[in-house]
């Protein structure tokens, strides 16, 4: 899930040149063991994670095509609770509106809502707004929120993609099919938003109702960060990090593709906690870091035989799911 917030700022393409010909320098599996393991579900992957406040999270998950699950702390990642049950469907995305209405995307358009902060959930029918093949209703996989705007982003197998947007939480909702996954989503303002997926890279400069290719169209990018309404960030499946100074006119990726052809890391999610200070999500058990706005990244090796799907950033911790059931508590490393 990603929420819309900070302030704008600009920057000279200047800057953006000099970013690029430093490149974004890599290095890989340094030991990192200054963490918490906390179990979740053990043995049962999660995916979506999203926090309302420095204590109330829900982390979600399951078997894909099988089943899944919503869980709920009160403490932190201290301690979870189950509160969500899907016998049929994996739940692959959380999130929370600005208004505190949750909401968990799964298998197959599986949509359910909650009014309490993810104590209680409700399905949600789309009735006849869904594709007319059944074969071409796919998972949902990210939420984007802002204001009364909920933006939904999904596929399957790297293909059949869909995109759902409402623009009163809920009440009427359109939707557009696409030939290929999608799996990331981020709006910098109530009308300016990019979409990615495989092979797929699209903006919208009307709230989505109409969609225009971005470029990046030669890679599967799986999620979004912008730290301004000019500066942000996306990461790919296939191992790369591209970054915009001018919301997201120009897209540059950092250092050529040094993880795809030396290392092979797949990169499932981005999020930065300051304008220059961010951390990746990726395969093999690792985290990436950056100090310098992305020019270079460290990564880290949690000891941990496990894909990390998704990061959040709350207060002064970052927490990272993953494959294996845990989640992965530790203190922001710039602090």
């Amino acid at each position: 899930m990603k929420y819309l917030g900070g302030n704008s700022c600009k920057l000279c393409f200047l800057a953006l040149t000099l970013w690029m010909v430093v490149g974004c320098a890599k290095s890989f599996d340094d030991d990192f063991t200054d963490y918490e393991r906390l179990a979740v579900s053990p043995g049962k992957q999660l995916f979506g994670i999203a926090f309302y406040n420095d204590s109330i999270g829900l982390v979600s998950g399951g078997v894909p095509g099988s089943s899944g699950f919503v869980y709920r702390t009160i403490n932190a990642g201290a301690n979870w609770n189950l509160v969500y049950q899907n016998p049929k469907r994996c739940m692959y995305a959380v999130g929370f509106s600005a208004q505190g209405k949750a909401y968990a995307g799964g298998d197959y358009l599986q949509l359910d809502t909650s009014s309490n902060i993810g104590l209680n959930w409700h399905f949600f029918d789309h009735h006849s707004n869904v594709p007319t093949n059944e074969f071409d209703r796919p998972a949902f996989r990210q939420f984007f929120f802002k204001d009364k705007q909920v933006f939904i982003v999904g596929g399957d197998g790297f293909k059949k993609g869909i995109f759902y947007r409402t623009h009163n939480m809920g009440y009427d909702w359109q939707f557009a099919q696409f030939a290929n996954q999608m799996n990331a989503i981020w709006f910098t303002s109530p009308t300016t938003g990019f979409l990615g997926g495989n092979g797929l890279f699209l903006t919208t400069h009307d709230g989505g109702a109409n969609l225009q290719d971005g470029g990046l169209y030669h890679d599967f990018i799986t999620d979004f960060w912008f730290i301004s309404s000019e500066v942000g960030y996306c990461c790919s499946y296939n191992g790369a990090v591209y970054k915009t100074i001018d919301n997201g006119q120009h897209w540059e990726q950092s250092g050529g593709n040094t993880a795809l052809t030396l290392n092979r890391k797949h990169y499932n999610a981005i999020a930065f906690s300051t304008p220059i200070h961010g951390y990746l999500a990726a395969d093999d058990g690792l985290m990436g870091y950056t100090s310098d706005g992305g020019r270079t990244w460290k990564f880290y090796n949690l000891g941990q035989d496990c894909r990390f799907t998704n990061i959040w950033i709350q207060d002064s911790y970052v927490y990272l799911i993953a494959t294996d059931g845990y989640l992965y508590k530790l203190k922001r490393l710039e602090l």
